[in-house]
């Protein structure tokens, strides 16, 4: 009868669309919670007066049993009118949580939608002002025999581009983790496209800085990018075949998937750049800061890689056959699983290097430092030979293996001189 009550009461309410029942569903679990109560306190009473004179008489029968019988049928009233009340309640905290769970999916629809409108909209007039642009560059360039850009053009180009700020997209209609700038993107193919004078193209990439630009799937084979400013572009599945980015700034740029082959990346700065599954093949980087590094699965045959430094990086799975890395730094890099059949590491420190089992057919460890190393296999020393490792002599005299790590299957490369001033 409670939950009857309640239920009718709440309907008359739905029905006649207070403000508070329709916009507060907590409002609506609070005053349905109080009628039970009341109409429960009522209920009580009126079982009280009707059975006043049985549950006084209870005290003075003598029939045990008579008594145990009476108070079962009175508590088990109470027992079925507190079980319903409760579950009145959780039905409708289930109902509120459905409520508010809806209701943040449309507040969600809603942000994605007028996200969306703001952002059509200003693509819209940066098309527009992109276009404008375009045109006055093309005419210049077809007035000027030379085709040179003057300073009042150049100044348009920089302001313009100053405006297209990185920015969060949407990427399968979800919000992207990191801001990436499509015009930027597009400005940069439009302008290196352009035919324009070797000098005004190269004053434009000292002069403007295309940090964030999105080249996703874009193609800028043998495009002449030495110098520019692409810190944390978006290069990926990109094709940059003999793409030249020397003395380039890309630090924390997205080269996942992208072609390389041949790309000419000497002395650029490449912090933290992703290049996993990215096709390196006959590519230059060296003298080159990858510091932090990803080169997971990635392919680097034949790459020029001589004097980098890549500390703390992770190259699992690369393959590095036939590369050049003398000279190098790459302390604290994984190269688990890594090919390192037929390259060159002589002079290259890999302290702290992680080893296990990376392939090392015919590979070159002259002179290198592998102080701290780890591989996974205690043998690996005497494999070298059979491996046809250069240096491989020299290492057996300068190095021992350390017992494995508690809990793992990797032991450690010690100096022997390391080993003995750490014992005494």
């Amino acid at each position: 009868m409670c939950m009857a009550l309640a239920t009718t009461i709440g309907w008359v309410a739905g029905f006649l669309r207070l403000p508070s029942f329709e916009n507060n569903h907590s409002f609506l679990l609070g005053f349905s919670s109080a009628i039970a109560f009341v109409f429960l306190v009522l209920i009580l009473r009126k079982i009280w007066n009707k059975n006043k004179d049985l549950i006084q008489s209870l005290h003075n029968q003598s029939d045990t049993s008579l008594q145990v019988k009476n108070y079962q049928f009175v508590w088990t009233i109470l027992t079925v009118l507190i079980l319903s009340a409760c579950a009145l309640n959780l039905f409708f905290i289930h109902k509120h949580r459905e409520y508010s769970k809806d209701q943040v999916i449309q507040q969600n629809q809603k942000i994605l939608e007028q996200s969306q409108l703001i952002e059509s909209t200003r693509k819209s007039n940066l098309l527009v002002l992109m276009n404008n642009l375009y045109d006055k560059i093309d005419k210049e360039l077809d007035q000027d025999p030379k085709r040179k850009l003057s300073e009042k053009t150049m100044a348009r180009i920089e302001a313009l581009n100053h405006s297209f700020q990185p920015y969060a997209i949407f990427e399968q209609d979800s919000l992207s983790e990191k801001s990436w700038s499509p015009e930027r993107g597009q400005l940069l193919l439009t302008l290196a496209s352009m035919n324009m004078d070797t000098s005004s193209f190269n004053q434009i990439k000292r002069r403007i800085s295309f940090a964030g630009a999105d080249l996703r799937k874009a193609d800028l084979s043998e495009m002449n990018l030495s110098g520019i400013d692409l810190k944390k572009a978006n290069f990926k599945e990109a094709t940059l075949h003999s793409t030249n980015l020397s003395n380039a700034e890309v630090s924390d740029a997205n080269f996942f998937g992208a072609n390389l082959i041949e790309a000419k990346l000497e002395n650029s700065i490449l912090h933290r750049v992703n290049f996993s599954w990215a096709n390196l093949n006959n590519a230059n980087l060296s003298k080159s800061n990858l510091n932090g590094v990803t080169l997971d699965d990635a392919q680097l045959r034949n790459t020029n890689l001589q004097q980098i430094k890549m500390i703390w990086a992770k190259s699992n799975n690369a393959m590095y056959n036939n590369a050049d890395l003398t000279g190098s730094d790459l302390s604290g890099t994984e190269l688990k699983n890594a090919n390192l059949g037929n390259a060159n590491f002589s002079n290259t420190i890999l302290k702290w290097v992680d080893l296990g089992d990376a392939i090392l057919d015919s590979t070159n460890f002259t002179q290198v430092d592998l102080s701290k190393a780890t591989v996974f296999d205690k043998k690996w020393m005497e494999k070298l030979k059979e491996w046809n490792v250069k240096g491989a002599d020299k290492i057996e005299k300068s190095y021992q293996i350390e017992n494995g790590i508690p809990g793992k299957n990797n032991f450690r490369i010690m100096k022997l001189k390391d080993k003995n001033s750490d014992t005494n």
